[in-house]
């Protein structure tokens, strides 16, 4: 169900991501510093398959910055 669910929002708009998130809350993780990538990834957290938001959900984050977070993973704080 977790790749079916990354592969959806993997291909859908940031406008109905709140309806996806309405649905799916549980199984998606917002933006983290050590974890995120460019696109949308799977990752285990705390025991449980997430789908991990990329970086380029953030509104004002450009290529040039995520690309210079994602080289400099991972951070201490």
């Amino acid at each position: 169900k977790i790749e079916w669910i990354t592969g959806v929002l993997s291909n859908s708009s940031k406008d109905d991501f709140k309806e996806f998130y309405a649905q799916w809350h549980e199984y998606i993780q917002k933006p983290d510093i050590n974890k995120s990538k460019v696109d949308y990834i799977i990752e285990t957290v705390e025991g449980k398959d997430k789908c991990i938001m990329p970086f380029s959900f953030i509104d004002g984050v450009g290529d040039k910055a995520v690309e210079s977070i994602v080289s400099q993973q991972p951070y201490a704080s």
